[in-house]
C-alpha cells in the first residue's frame, strides 16, 4: 500500500513553500511522521521536512498528512514521499511525483 498525494498534481509548477497533502497508511509513520525530499533533475537534495498525520499515527487505517518545503531553486524536480522503518530487509517504499520549481 502507497501514499497518496492530493496536491501538488504530477507535473505542477510550484512556488516555495511548497505544501503537500494527501493520504499515507499508518504504517509508513514512525513516531508521528515520515520524510519528505525535493530533489533536483540530477538526485540531489535541495529540500526535506516531515509529514504530519491530522490525527494521530497510532489510530488504525490510512491517515490524511501534510507537509511544507522550502526551497530557493528553479527548473525540474521530484517530490519524494518515503515510508519511515519499513520492515526488516525492506527497502522503504516510496512515491515520486515530478514538479517543475518556480
Amino acid at each position: 500500500e502507497l501514499a497518496t498525494v492530493s496536491t501538488p498534481a504530477n507535473g505542477a509548477r510550484v512556488t516555495s513553500p511548497l505544501l503537500v497533502s494527501g493520504v499515507a497508511p499508518a504504517n509508513w509513520y514512525f513516531e508521528n511522521q515520515f520524510p519528505v525530499r525535493l530533489l533536483d533533475a540530477n538526485g540531489a537534495e535541495i529540500a526535506a521536512a516531515p509529514a504530519h498525520p491530522r490525527v494521530s499515527w497510532t489510530d488504525p487505517g490510512p491517515k490524511e498528512f501534510d507537509a511544507e518545503l522550502t526551497f530557493s531553486t528553479r527548473g525540474p524536480a521530484t517530490l519524494v514521499l518515503e515510508e519511515d522503518m519499513p520492515s526488516e530487509g525492506n527497502e522503504p517504499r516510496q512515491v515520486r511525483i515530478p514538479v517543475v520549481l518556480e
